[in-house]
């Protein structure tokens, strides 16, 4: 079933078809396989996965902003995206925004959905609670991701971390200083010489 939606998100519903029918020869897997045989993913869907699977790189690497960017576009394509929508809310509460952000609360994975999805939710959620001032809310997410098994370790691993220390976002980043400006002021090279024109610079505000 991976290697024939691998191969659908590709655009090759061919390839994909033959996948699923040898996936359809597995009992338990013969009603997945009979619905991707039977419903082609819209070409809008397919779009919104390949964006999300950008998403997922660049959170990997530690790029949010770009993470949260490629999300965006997932979601705008893909609406139903859940995991893209969760992207997104992760950005926005690292960046201070908790009153704005849309956490969505998910507390049963889809059919084709990870299940480390509903424990991230639980841990955003909590987030958020934390950072409008709801501690006992959050508390009590923390829990429900610390005591229960997931197969996401660093979820469990901040969840811990939110039981000891309410969540706070990171602090904005400063506004880059202005560049130095360029000044000149004259020297005397020797008595009676001319005087030299050099540059010094100012650390002083730039207006342009």
């Amino acid at each position: 079933m991976l290697l024939g939606r691998s191969l659908e998100l590709e655009g090759d519903r061919e390839g994909a078809a033959a996948h699923y029918r040898a996936a359809a020869a597995d009992r338990e897997a013969r009603p997945r396989a009979a619905a991707a045989l039977a419903h082609p993913l819209p070409a809008a869907e397919v779009e919104g996965r390949q964006r999300l699977a950008l998403a997922r790189r660049a959170r990997e690497d530690g790029r949010g902003e770009d993470a949260a960017a490629r999300a965006r576009e997932a979601l705008a394509a893909w609406p139903a995206s859940r995991e893209a929508a969760l992207l997104v809310a992760e950005e926005e509460l690292q960046g201070g925004r908790a009153e704005s952000a849309r956490v969505p609360a998910i507390e049963e994975a889809r059919a084709d959905e990870p299940p480390w999805l509903v424990p991230w939710s639980r841990l955003l959620r909590a987030r958020q609670a934390d950072a409008k001032g709801d501690r006992e809310a959050a508390v009590i997410l923390y829990k429900q991701i610390y005591a229960n098994h997931c197969r996401r370790p660093e979820l469990r691993a901040a969840a811990a971390d939110g039981l000891r220390t309410p969540f706070r976002p990171e602090t904005p980043r400063a506004a880059p200083s202005a560049p130095a400006r360029m000044k000149r002021t004259s020297i005397s090279t020797a008595p009676g010489a001319a005087f030299l024109d050099v540059p010094r610079f100012s650390t002083g505000p730039c207006t342009g």
